[in-house]
This record gives structure tokens, C-alpha cells and sequence, in this order.
């Protein structure tokens, strides 16, 4: 996969656009002068398919977290086990399919539930008058993101490959350069509406070659 927002993965192109007119998306990089505005809430969902290919590339970076989770499933399973056969009258199940079955929810837990979670990830996206706000739900659950505005300096964006399509993305970054999140727009109108909030917040918006 590669990503034309952080650094890590491309050099983003620049150059300056003049005026504040946002009806058309921002095609290079503005900044705003004047005090901040109160902003409507602005919300978006990331494209799934999107989303379903950062998850799965993220598992083929980091592979041994499927295997830590599984072997931690399964230690669960076997001391369970062993438990039930501490009491006098107690007659758990033989090792072998005590361990067979351990290890098939293992399985199911760190690669099938995932999996299945994948087919119909979710991400929403909000731009408030607070911050950003990013709700995920893909993989092996939920996860809450939020960044004030106070740490967003700037954005960039840029057209990323994923899963074999392209999507628009943009990447909001803090003050030392370091990237904070990548999101994907729901299509290329958004970007217009974007434009408008960052430009009520005074930051920076530059474009990706």
C-alpha cells in the first residue's frame, strides 16, 4: 500500500492559493487570519473499503498481534481447565480435547470474529468546534480517537492507494511535524467542506501533488 500523506511514504507538493473562495476543494495552501469561529459540526463516513484495507495492511505489518492474542485465548482456556480439575469430584475433559478446543476459540478470537468484524467496518469522522473526532469500529472492536484543535497545526492531502483502489485522503498534523491521523473523504466535495471548518480555525490546508 502506499500513502501520499506522512512523510514515510512520499514528498507532498505545495504551492500557495489565494483568496478564501472554498466552493471549489482547496487546491494548494491557505492560511487565515482572525479570530476562530464556532463551527458547525461537520461528519463524514471513511469509504469501508477503505477502511477494510488499513485494517488488513495494518495486520500484515504487525502479524504477531493476531499470535499474542491467540496465545493469550488460549493460556485462558487451559487454566480453565486445569481449574476444573482441582475439585475431588471434579471430572473435566482429557487433556487432547481440552487442548484442541482452546486452541480452535483461539483461533476464532484473534483471526475469525476479526475477520467477519472486517467484512462491515465503520469509521465516522467529525470536525467540531472542540476538535477531531474519529470513531472506528473494524477488526477486534472500537476505538475512540480525539485530537483539540489546540494540537492540529495543519493538514495536507492526498490521493492514497489502497486495496487496489484510490481514495482522497487527508492527514492532520501537529506542531513537530509528526503525522496524527490519516482519514479518508467520503468523496471529493468534502474536501470543499473541510476547507470551510479549517478556515473558521485558522489552519492550514496544503495540497498533495
Amino acid at each position: 500500500m502506499e500513502r501520499g500523506c506522512s512523510p514515510l511514504f512520499g514528498q507532498l507538493g505545495s504551492r500557495q492559493v489565494q483568496g478564501s473562495n472554498l466552493d471549489e476543494p482547496p487546491t494548494g495552501a491557505a492560511r487565515c487570519s482572525g479570530a476562530q469561529e464556532n463551527v458547525k459540526p461537520l461528519q463524514w463516513h471513511e469509504p469501508a473499503a477503505y477502511r477494510r484495507a488499513i485494517y488488513y495492511e495494518n495486520e500484515r505489518r504487525n502479524p504477531l498481534d493476531s499470535v499474542k492474542l491467540a496465545g493469550i485465548v488460549f493460556a485462558v482456556m487451559c487454566g480453565l481447565r486445569f481449574l476444573a480439575g482441582l475439585g475431588p469430584e471434579s471430572h473435566p475433559p482429557p487433556w487432547p480435547p481440552s487442548a484442541a478446543l482452546a486452541l480452535g476459540v483461539a483461533l476464532i478470537v484473534a483471526y475469525g470474529l476479526p475477520g467477519l468484524m472486517s467484512l462491515m467496518p465503520g469509521s465516522m469522522v467529525i470536525l467540531s468546534d472542540k476538535g477531531l473526532n474519529n470513531n472506528v469500529h473494524t477488526g477486534r472492536g472500537w476505538s475512540i480517537r480525539f485530537w483539540p484543535w489546540d494540537e492540529i497545526d495543519h493538514c495536507s492531502t492526498a490521493v492514497e492507494l489502497a486495496g487496489g483502489k484510490t481514495y482522497d485522503t487527508i492527514s492532520f498534523w501537529n506542531s513537530n511535524g509528526e503525522l496524527l491521523v490519516t482519514l479518508a473523504l467520503k468523496d471529493h466535495s468534502t474536501l470543499g467542506e473541510v476547507g470551510r471548518v479549517l478556515q473558521s480555525k485558522n489552519k492550514q490546508l496544503i495540497s498533495g501533488s
